[in-house]
């Protein structure tokens, strides 16, 4: 049955590159769930100037399970700054399940936000 009231949090898989590892290394991540007018209201804060990427998944990223250390704000940080795209893994990972497209080949390259706003991640 579905709940009128979603859970306040979501996990979800996160496929962060290694860089000189042929597999990516896959981590639970658990999301904060957002209404659609959170959704908006977050989405539209990423296109401020300035905004750091640890600052912006800080808002949404409650914890993980598959990484050597605990979660916590500096240790996101840490991963961010140590793998490259990890920073593009996460918020492609929270916009596929918190907007998962109808169209079963939709990609996420065509979706309407990216952490730096409306574009296609390619222009990034």
């Amino acid at each position: 049955m579905l709940k009128l009231v979603p859970e306040a949090s979501f996990e979800t898989p996160v496929s962060i590159p290694v860089p000189g590892k042929d597999k990516d290394s896959v981590i639970r991540v658990k999301f904060r769930y957002l209404d659609r007018d959170e959704l908006k209201e977050y989405f539209d804060s990423l296109t401020t100037e300035g905004i750091k990427d640890e600052d912006a998944l800080g808002e949404i990223v409650l914890g993980w399970k598959g990484v050597d250390a605990e979660f916590s704000q500096e240790n996101l940080a840490t991963l961010l700054r140590k793998y490259p795209r990890a920073a593009e893994a996460f918020f492609t990972a929270f916009q596929k399940e918190a907007l998962k497209p109808k169209v079963a080949n939709c990609q996420p390259s065509v979706w309407p936000f990216t952490p730096r706003g409306p574009q296609r991640m390619s222009e990034r």
